[in-house]
């Protein structure tokens, strides 16, 4: 599925604030240190306000449910929050273009496993009770199949596409 015009443009504008001298995310190095450790300036401490996504669904009126399943929709949408957190969030985060999706919500591991997430409209998905409650049931476990289980064959096909 190509990209609308919308995206295109989203795609460039980004490609562009990415590209100037005022971006500090010009390599590896200092792309990890500001996602993983912060904004790093060294006469102050840095500010950085993050919604969740249930509150960012809420006030750009989209999907949620959508958003964790539909992975054209989701980068859409996060590509759209980036550009829009950067343009009315005063704070020190650095304009980094999408680093995360949030695609299957952090499913992807517990899927391969046989725990699928329980979808609550307007919130984060929920998780079943935990598949080991004692050290027998290791013994009950496969191991997962990246091409068969859960989210992951769904993922590879959206790869190969």
């Amino acid at each position: 599925m190509p990209f609308t015009d919308r995206v295109e443009e989203m795609i460039e504008k980004a490609v562009r604030i990415l590209n100037t001298d005022k971006n500090i995310i010009n390599d590896e190095f200092t792309r990890f240190n500001t996602i993983y450790v912060g904004n790093i300036k060294k006469d102050r401490v840095t500010f950085e306000l993050q919604l969740t996504l249930p509150e960012i669904a809420r006030v750009m009126h989209y999907d949620l449910d959508r958003f964790f399943q539909d992975r054209y929709f989701n980068f859409e949408k996060t590509l759209e929050y980036r550009l829009w957190h950067r343009e009315n969030i005063p704070d020190d985060s650095a304009f980094i273009g999408i680093y995360e999706m949030d695609y299957a919500c952090h499913s992807l591991e517990y899927s391969m496993l046989g725990i699928m997430p329980r979808w609550i409209p307007d919130e984060y998905p929920a998780y079943g009770a935990p598949i080991i409650n004692e050290k027998d049931d290791f013994k009950n476990m496969k191991v997962p199949d990246f091409f068969k289980d859960g989210f992951m064959p769904r993922v590879i096909e959206d790869y190969h596409e």
